[in-house]
Formats: C-alpha cells, structure tokens, sequence
C-alpha cells in the first residue's frame, strides 16, 4: 500500500516523463568552415558573410559558417583540395583555379569571352548561367566538390611599368607575371608577351625590382596590393575572367538533410548577388583610386585585335572540350552585344 507522500513521488515523477517527452529534441548545431584567399574588402569575404548569415536565419541557427579570409587555412589550390577531400567545407575562389579542374568552368576562362562585366551578369544570372552551373555540378560531384555558385564581374586587367597597352603591338617583349592557370599563359604567349608565373607573395618585389615588367589581376588586386606603387599603366581590358566560384565539400553537402541542403543553395544565390554588386562596385572604386594616384588607366573600347589575336587559344581549348562546353563556348559569344566570331 502506497503512503501519501509516495503517491505525490510517483505522481511527480509521471508528469516530469510526460513533459519530458513532450518537449522537441534539441537540433544539432553544425558549424561549417569557409575559407578564401583574400582580404576582408574583397567580395569573396563580403558575400561570405551574407551566405552565413542567411544560411543561419534559414536554419534558425542549427548551421553556422565561420569565413576564414586571407589564406587562414590555405593558399587557393590547398584549400580546393581539402574541400575535395571533406577536410574544409567551403570556399570562393577563382575561376582561374577551379576550371583547372571542371571543364565547364575553365569554358569561361576563353579570352575575351565576356564583352564587359554586364555581359558577365547578364549570362551568369540567366538560363544560360543556370545550364553552365548545371555542368558544372555534375563534374563537380564526381570529383567530390558541389560546385554552388559561379559570379563577380571582375576581369583580370593588364598592368606593366613600360608602356600604354592599347593594341596587340603593345604586349610585344613584355614579360608578364600571371597566375598558373596554363590558359592564362597560353592566352599571354598569344597576345606576344612572355609569361612568368611567379607566387603572389612575390610579385611586389618582382616588379619593384624589374625582374617581371607587368602583372595581371583584378582592378582592386592591383590597388590593394599596392602594385601601382611599382607600376604606371593599366588596361581596362577584358582579357580573362576573374570572377569567383563558391564550392562544397560534397561530403558536407550529403550529410545535410534536404531541408538544409536547400538552405544552402539559396543561401548560395545571396553569395552571388553580392558578388555581382560589390565586385562591380570595388573594381570601379579601384581604377578610380589608381587614376587619382597617377595611373595612365587606357580604356579599350574594341577588343576585335585582341581576340583575332588570341584565335590561336580557342582553336587548342574548344579542341579539347566536349560539345557541351563547346556549346557553351557558342551560346556565351552569340549573347556578346557585338558578336565574336571564332571556331566551331
């Protein structure tokens, strides 16, 4: 027989169970790593911070990104491989760089594919940018990268200490740092300069102290890093991409439930946008600066020389390309404003 104070116990102990039970289990915080190359003004750190932002709001705080910037856990390539590997979650990087691994990226690496960074966006943003990020995906995966996102309208911009560049003349008997990426090069030994992949830690130098006469990137890689120090003239001229991609480990990607791997890809279309707008915005900013600070900026309105010139590079790279990415190649020219003809 049960004492008074016993049935209070058991009684107790009966609602303690039953709101126990109804109360939901706590959601498992996962906390995610993005790295990148760069400093925290470029638009890799900026739209990171807006993907982990949106991402966590989406999932109400169960996934958290911490963005590490300028090269915390990896130059560009290191990290690219322990995202292949599912040792790092995510990262934006170049084109340049990734495309050496997914053809249907390095397809947007071509000279001069892009006529002016609307044209970028306006392909990217449309069903043509949803079919590239679609080939992509599917090459991505079976190497283990997911590939997200692929924006900023960023070209990677001619700048030497010799001359005005404003033909093909001009490029003759320079030689030229770039990245190695075998496009670029290959795209510089065209255009009649010689090029010189050197790592970026060393360009300053290697310009300050003419061992390189010029250097190539991105309008506010050449400010930041202060080359116009070293350096006289820039071309506003389109010859690469420097535009980014944001890329998972496919491993991380397929242990998320469907819901936030959704999370994830829409978080994913944020990232873009901010790529497109603060990319735009900061490579104008810069080539402002560098005119303020002396810089000869010479704006090349007609690339038509530049791309007959490079004819040689689309004839060796659509050679090798399926013909899906030719076809994409194709499709990317026929929307230039002014259309460039080149091979099949």
């Amino acid at each position: 027989m049960y004492s008074r104070s016993g049935m209070i116990l058991a009684a107790a102990g009966i609602a303690a169970l039953v709101s126990s039970a109804a109360k939901p289990a706590v959601a498992e915080t996962i906390d995610l790593r993005y790295g990148h190359a760069n400093t925290t003004t470029y638009p890799y750190h900026t739209a990171g911070l807006a993907f982990a932002a949106n991402l966590a709001e989406a999932t109400e705080g169960e996934v958290r990104v911490q963005v590490y910037p300028r090269s915390q856990l990896g130059g560009e390539r290191d990290i690219l491989k322990a995202v292949q590997e599912g040792r790092i979650d995510l990262q934006a990087l170049s084109v340049g760089v990734v495309g050496n691994r997914i053809q249907a990226i390095n397809a947007l690496n071509l000279p001069f594919v892009f006529a002016s960074p609307e044209h970028f966006i306006e392909v990217t943003t449309g069903e043509l940018g949803a079919e590239i990020l679609a080939l992509a995906r599917v090459e991505g995966d079976a190497s283990g990268i997911r590939v997200l996102a692929i924006a900023g309208p960023m070209f990677r911009l001619p700048m030497n200490d010799e001359r005005p560049i404003t033909s093909v003349e001009d490029f003759k008997g320079l030689i030229m740092r770039t990245m190695e990426v075998p496009l670029h090069r290959d795209v510089y030994r065209a255009l009649g300069a010689t090029p010189v992949p050197l790592p970026f830690e060393e360009v300053y130098s290697a310009l300050q102290n003419g061992v390189v006469d010029g250097n190539e990137n991105g309008a506010s890689a050449l400010f930041s890093n202060r080359f116009h120090e070293v350096q006289r003239y820039v071309s506003d001229l389109p010859v690469v991409s420097n535009s980014g991609a944001l890329v998972m480990s496919l491993a991380t990607y397929g242990r998320m439930s469907p819901e936030q791997q959704a999370a994830i890809d829409a978080a994913a279309t944020v990232w873009a946008e901010v790529m497109n707008t603060d990319g735009m915005a900061l490579e104008s900013e810069a080539l402002e600066a560098m005119a303020a600070a002396g810089i000869e900026i010479s704006h090349v309105s007609d690339s038509s020389e530049f791309v007959a010139a490079t004819r040689s590079v689309y004839e060796d790279y659509m050679a090798d390309f399926n013909e899906e990415h030719r076809d994409l190649v194709r499709k990317i020219l026929a929307s230039q404003p002014n259309r460039v003809r080149l091979p099949n």
